[in-house]
């Protein structure tokens, strides 16, 4: 859904007239800035190179961009086209499914604790949930908030009963942890880069595994007082 919205605002953009409002604004901001706005010269090619073949311009701007059709023609379709197609490529239809569940986890939804969508997430993540359940979880959630409405999917979460609602409250409670890029995963990469090196290559699992966590959860481990893990350490 959140896939889709997205590529029908990129290709309603992908008009002649927004392509010129885009060139009359980088106009602006170049006569404001004391610039022409014209790309500079291709370079000349390098000694290195000049037994070679070159088929590009070795970073260098081979097209010249002064004026709104080369930019529209040469950068900004090409551009939002480029993005449109990635986003069709990279999310799959599973993941499209678990987004509407989590869609149907926020109370602001209209389609808040679906069924079929929430169905989706759990037969994802193995939670065994029974549609009485969730017929009930809608009844008491209504009663309990009565006078206002419920702000966000924490809150949710936080009325659940976990004794009445325990796949229910299992299915929230994923959904609150699910990771909204892969961010973190790329830093934990780059962690082992910086701690796995050459000079470290005869270091053990456990080890590294513990310099990682260290290293990965800097901000909790910066907040540990050192006088009391010593007094601690002292006396095991």
């Amino acid at each position: 859904m959140y896939k889709e919205a997205v590529c029908d605002t990129l290709k309603a953009k992908r008009t002649d007239e927004m392509a010129q409002s885009l060139y009359n604004r980088a106009k602006a901001i170049c006569q404001a800035n004391g610039s022409d706005g014209q790309s500079s010269s291709p370079r000349r090619k390098q000694k290195r190179m000049k037994e070679f073949v070159v088929e590009s311009t070795c970073g260098a701007v081979g097209t010249d961009l002064g004026s709104s059709d080369n930019l529209k023609r040469h950068l900004y379709f090409p551009s939002v086209g480029r993005m449109i197609s990635v986003l069709s490529q990279r999310f799959s239809s599973v993941g499209d499914s678990i987004l509407k569940g989590v869609q149907a986890c926020h109370p602001s939804s209209v389609t808040f604790l679906s069924q079929d969508l929430l169905n989706e997430v759990a037969l994802h993540y193995n939670i065994e949930l029974r549609a009485e359940k969730i017929y009930v979880a809608k009844h008491y959630l209504a009663k309990k908030n009565e006078e206002g409405s419920i702000p966000d999917i924490l809150s949710v979460y936080r009325q659940l009963d976990c004794d009445m609602f325990p796949s229910l409250k299992k299915l929230f409670q994923i959904v609150l942890i699910l990771p909204v890029s892969s961010c973190t995963c790329e830093r934990s990469f780059s962690a082992l880069r910086r701690l796995h090196t050459w000079l470290r290559r005869t270091m053990g699992q456990e080890r590294l595994h513990n310099l990682a966590v260290l290293s990965i959860e800097k901000e909790s481990v910066n907040s540990i007082e050192p006088g009391r893990v010593i007094d601690r350490f002292a006396t095991l």
